[in-house]
């Protein structure tokens, strides 16, 4: 059983199935410089978290040890010096979505505030979760086209 005080922290300490996945807690760490904390919200399940611990992209066991979760949302808790994201400073009370800070499914994640942009008010946490998955698959082929006119005859 968990105990109370320390963040509660899911990781993958071998390669394979959901089997590998555990709940361990951790120190909760403080944020440093262009960091901020926050406790998470509700999480997408994004595809290459299963892919990353099942041992799909290799299983060099310098990977191991993985903490799933690569898309956290949640009420920003405290701030490092110099904590600016994507839309500006990010404070203390900022709800927020990230791209690209692992180990999100955690009770608590210190993420690169340049990771960060604002939940949308007009949405709830749950429909806030899978903005990133979904904005950033449609986004990911884009920067390595090259444009072409295409003309009607």
């Amino acid at each position: 059983m968990l105990g109370a005080g320390m963040p509660s922290v899911v990781i993958a300490a071998a390669f394979g199935g959901p089997e590998v996945l555990s709940v361990v807690e951790e120190p909760a760490a403080e944020p440093g410089p262009g960091r901020r904390a926050s406790p998470s919200a509700p999480l997408s399940v994004n595809p290459v978290d299963y892919k990353a611990y099942s041992g799909a992209f290799g299983t060099d066991p310098r990977g191991c040890r993985y903490g799933p979760g690569r898309r956290p949302l949640g009420v920003v808790t405290a701030v490092g010096p110099d904590a600016v994201g994507p839309a500006g400073p990010v404070a203390v009370g900022d709800e927020v979505i990230a791209y690209r800070a692992p180990g999100a499914y955690a009770t608590e994640l210190v993420a690169p505030a340049a990771a960060l942009v604002p939940k949308p008010a007009a949405l709830d946490w749950a429909q806030a979760a899978g903005l990133m998955l979904t904005g950033v698959t449609a986004w990911h082929p884009w920067p390595r086209r090259t444009c072409t006119r295409v003309t009607r005859s």
